[in-house]
């Protein structure tokens, strides 16, 4: 489904050349649950920009049903993120004034005019994640918990074939990213949907396979956490 191929980014500061990612190779299944972890500034947030078609690499390629998604026009790769791919932020990135429903619901405005089966839609995916009594609640009111729930029904409104999950529990607290991380493993069993979560942290998290990023290097480990 994703074949990650010679991967490598690199950038300029001055006269030197920082390696950032170095020929990183790696296939990833439908279905899957990939745990990528790292220190803080080990380039997983590059990572995972690249493999969403927001950010370029240096070299290398990125497939996706094998489709390369940098040789694609900028339009096509943002209707691809759009249709195939959800994403999840450490920062919950909502409209604060809008409606727990409206932010649900934004992908499906910038792909298409609204219908009623999308708000339907909507509001079934909120009782997914324990927010159907909130859909009408302005988002600037939510706890930080309540909004990266939010956020993870907006990256399921498409039915992607892939949540992409940058550090999605570092702004709250360990019991409400502890609740964050189940959710997310009860909805990755539930629909099949492949996630790639990436982590600074060693907490108990369910994965198919784990690995680190280390020195640009992407080293598969011998254990799941």
């Amino acid at each position: 489904m994703f074949d990650i191929i010679g991967l490598r980014k690199t950038y300029q500061r001055g006269n030197q050349e920082i390696e950032v990612l170095n020929n990183i190779s790696i296939s990833i299944a439908k279905g899957e649950y990939i745990v990528i972890m790292g220190e803080s500034g080990s380039g997983k947030t590059t990572l995972l920009h690249i493999l969403a078609g927001l950010l370029k690499p240096t070299s290398g390629q990125v497939l996706l049903h094998h489709q390369d998604l940098y040789q694609l026009s900028d339009r096509k790769i943002s209707k691809l993120r759009n249709e195939k791919i959800g994403m999840i932020f450490q920062e919950f990135y909502l409209a604060e004034d809008l409606s727990v429903l409206q932010n649900v619901l934004f992908p499906k405005y910038v792909r298409t005019k609204w219908k009623i089966s999308d708000e339907k839609k909507g509001r079934e995916i909120l009782e997914e994640v324990g927010l159907e009594e909130n859909a009408d609640t302005i988002c600037r009111y939510l706890s930080g918990g309540q909004k990266q729930r939010v956020a993870i029904a907006r990256a399921l409104i498409n039915n992607p074939d892939i949540i992409l999950a940058d550090e999605p529990t570092a702004n709250l607290d360990r019991k409400t990213g502890r609740e964050i991380l189940d959710l997310l493993h009860i909805l990755h069993k539930k629909k099949n949907v492949t996630v790639v979560l990436v982590t600074h942290e060693s907490n108990s998290i369910h994965a198919d396979r784990t690995f680190e990023l280390k020195n640009g290097k992407l080293m598969s480990k011998a254990f799941n956490l």
